[in-house]
């Protein structure tokens, strides 16, 4: 037999424990599952009987896990704990860490979440077979557990899913990373271009030259040379594209 490990232990309180609770709330309709969980208290343990008993409770504990998803999942998120959307590209680089996470805290969610369900099942299982004449002390502390397991399990979640955005972040704060990395070098273009004594205005105006937008009279936007302004200075300091400057040289001639 292998040795108990965090992984093989994860997946015993996860799947392997809920499911032996339910099986033992079939127990009361079914003579088999009976036979099965009590075959170990009267003859000894048999290889055949630990392999039905296993088995049946993985298959009751994935069962139990799937009802826990949607239910269970279900209401923590509807009250409160936000599922976050992880940038999962940066899980190559903390697999180690995440693995950690997921072992001390969603593994124990699984265990806490599932005995919920088991529970609740077992109790209706008891209270159908025996009525509600038969509610006794016992009844009251399975509910009692019930809401301890509820408890823990909303404690478990959180942390998890807290822990795990600060260790992959989300994919929010690294769409908000690539637009601020996109806009750094835009605004240095502008800040270059404005410390050289352009303007906006300069920039609406070449697009309107590229555009073919006729300019208006007396516009003198700083580097587009104006038409109707023949002086020297102006033909001089401009910064035009070859079309205006063509038209300068014909002006000047």
């Amino acid at each position: 037999m292998r040795e108990v490990s965090s992984h093989n232990f994860g997946l015993l309180i996860a799947y392997v424990i809920p499911g032996l609770t339910a099986l033992l709330g079939v127990s009361y309709f079914s003579e088999t599952v009976e036979a099965w969980l009590a075959g170990p208290l009267q003859g000894g343990p048999t290889v055949g009987g630990f392999l039905y008993i296993t088995l049946a409770a993985v298959g009751a504990g994935v069962t139990v896990s799937t009802v826990r998803w949607a239910v269970v999942d279900t209401i923590h998120h509807a009250t409160g704990i936000e599922r976050p959307s992880w940038d999962f590209a940066r899980l190559q680089h903390h697999f180690d860490a995440y693995d950690r996470l997921e072992q001390n805290h969603y593994k124990y969610y699984q265990w806490y979440g599932g005995m919920v369900i088991a529970l609740l099942f077992l109790e209706l299982c008891r209270l159908a077979a025996r009525g509600l004449s038969g509610v006794a002390l016992l009844d009251i502390g399975v509910l009692l557990l019930v809401v301890v397991f509820f408890v823990g399990s909303r404690d478990t979640l959180a942390k998890f899913y807290g822990r795990v955005s600060n260790l992959l972040g989300t994919d929010e704060n690294s769409s908000k990373d690539l637009q601020g990395a996109t806009s750094v070098p835009l605004l240095r273009f502008l800040q270059s271009q404005l410390g050289k004594g352009r303007t906006i205005d300069r920039f609406v105006s070449i697009a309107k030259l590229k555009d073919g937008s006729p300019q208006r009279p007396g516009d003198q936007t700083s580097g587009i040379t104006n038409p109707n302004d023949n002086s020297i200075d102006a033909r001089a300091s401009s910064n035009c594209f070859p079309t205006n400057c063509d038209r300068a040289v014909r002006l000047d001639k």
